[in-house]
């Protein structure tokens, strides 16, 4: 067993958006797919913790765009965990090309809870001793504000089967996906730059949600405070923040889209 872990990866069609880059909630499902692998490998994935009532929950992300990679470009997703006072599992990931350059970097911070009741337990009861780690992550759960708006930019979203993971909750890239969609129509997807995102609760199968949205206009671009609620329980989902630079890509990609 390794404390890195690394997957080639190869844009397809189907995760590029119209312009040809990598839609960038779909990072999130890179994370998730590498860092599961990983974790498959060393005994520790979903899979496996199932047999003892446990399961892993995402506590938080935070997202770093330099750039995107296009369509048919080949990737590699480069991760390592650290645990955290015994209770976090953070995570560290890295999105480079095949030159070395960086697309992408991110952290997350998991908790591993029990089936029945959702309780966090200690990581060190529940994990091999022999468990290898990567060098310290410095991650802390981001503090975010609630957006201060009066309703009238409210998006709304309805949980569906194909939202649901293993856990059978909404999975955290739908999350992001719906974030990413709620964004003002002047601002494309590519010019998300940054997201730090905090999950509280689980959405389920035929959930409503809310996310509003709270936008703050700067000189160097416009950062969103953002947060997805229940409709039916009026509970706090997750809160988020998202910063966009416009034009920090260039509007088309298709041009590198065939590199060999």
């Amino acid at each position: 067993m390794s404390e890195f872990f690394e997957q080639k990866y190869r844009v397809r069609y189907s995760d590029a958006g119209v312009s040809g880059f990598l839609r960038p909630w779909m990072l999130f499902n890179l994370f998730q797919d590498t860092a599961s692998v990983h974790a498959f490998n060393e005994g520790v994935s979903a899979l496996h913790m199932a047999e003892k009532g446990l399961t892993w929950v995402v506590r938080a992300y935070s997202l770093e765009i330099k750039s995107l990679p296009v369509w048919n470009e080949e990737i590699r997703v480069k991760t390592w965990r650290f645990p955290y006072k015994n209770l976090y599992e953070l995570r560290s990931y890295d999105v480079t090309g095949i030159s070395g350059q960086v697309f992408a970097s991110a952290r997350s911070a998991w908790i591993l809870v029990k089936l029945d009741s959702g309780q966090p337990v200690r990581l060190s009861k529940n994990l091999p001793s022999d468990l290898p780690q990567g060098p310290a992550i410095d991650f802390m759960i981001p503090e975010l504000s609630e957006p201060d708006c009066d309703g009238s930019g409210v998006t709304s979203f309805d949980v569906f089967g194909w939202d649901l993971d293993y856990n059978r909750h909404a999975n955290n890239a739908v999350f992001i996906k719906w974030l990413i969609e709620s964004l003002p129509s002047d601002l494309s997807e590519t010019s998300v730059k940054a997201i730090d995102a905090v999950f509280m609760k689980s959405a389920y199968m035929a959930d409503k949600l809310e996310c509003a949205m709270d936008r703050k206009t700067h000189d160097s671009g416009d950062v969103f405070i953002c947060k997805i609620s229940s409709s039916f329980s009026n509970q706090d989902i997750l809160k988020a923040r998202i910063r966009c630079v416009d034009d920090f890509m260039s509007a088309n990609a298709f041009d590198r889209a065939f590199i060999k």
